[in-house]
């Protein structure tokens, strides 16, 4: 797939204990599945072969966090699977999901102006992507501050991030926080 004029040839996400690629749209996983991160409906606790997530077809990129899995869509949209007992799959529930969701309450992604691999950021337990105009959007697990809205409480569904100086020119997460550039 092309963004803003670059190429991307099967962009590679790496979790936890999965690996994830990015290939003509569709997005393939392999390895551990026990919380569904493979994206196929299956929750087996270790895959030998790579499954590819259910009814994606249009991923511009994907993005691993410990057991979750995240793909950037071509229509600037999210959809996530996996793991969500912290709500870091942002759908406003904590129940973990097999086969891709669409985020409840999230603006379109910035795919038209910043480079995909820079969109979206998977941690532990939360996750963060940035929105047009370079807003922030973090949710999940919060323990640390780590969705950057003043607080230590969780959230199911994506929060804007207060207090960023300028917008956002890409993002990365750590098991524990996030780095948002401006």
């Amino acid at each position: 797939p092309t963004v803003t004029g670059q190429l991307l040839v099967n962009p590679i996400a790496v979790g936890g204990m999965h690996t994830c690629d990015v290939a003509t749209g569709t997005v393939r996983c392999g390895g551990n599945n026990t919380s569904g991160q493979l994206g196929d409906g299956l929750q087996e606790a270790v895959s030998t072969k790579l499954g590819t997530a259910a009814g994606i077809s249009k991923a511009v990129g994907v993005r691993a966090g410990a057991q979750h899995t995240c793909a950037v869509l071509a229509d600037a949209s999210l959809e996530c699977w996996g793991n969500n007992s912290a709500g870091q799959l942002g759908d406003g529930t904590s129940t973990s999901r097999s086969t891709p969701v669409v985020l409840a309450n999230l603006p379109p992604l910035a795919v038209n102006s910043l480079p995909t691999k820079s969109l979206l950021a998977p941690g532990s337990e939360h996750t963060c992507a940035i929105a047009e105009g370079g807003d922030v959007y973090c949710w999940g697990a919060n323990l640390l501050g780590q969705l950057g809205n003043g607080s230590t409480t969780p959230s199911l569904v994506p929060l804007k991030v207060t207090g960023l100086p300028l917008p956002a020119i890409s993002i990365c997460s750590g098991g524990l926080h996030v780095c948002a550039p401006p």
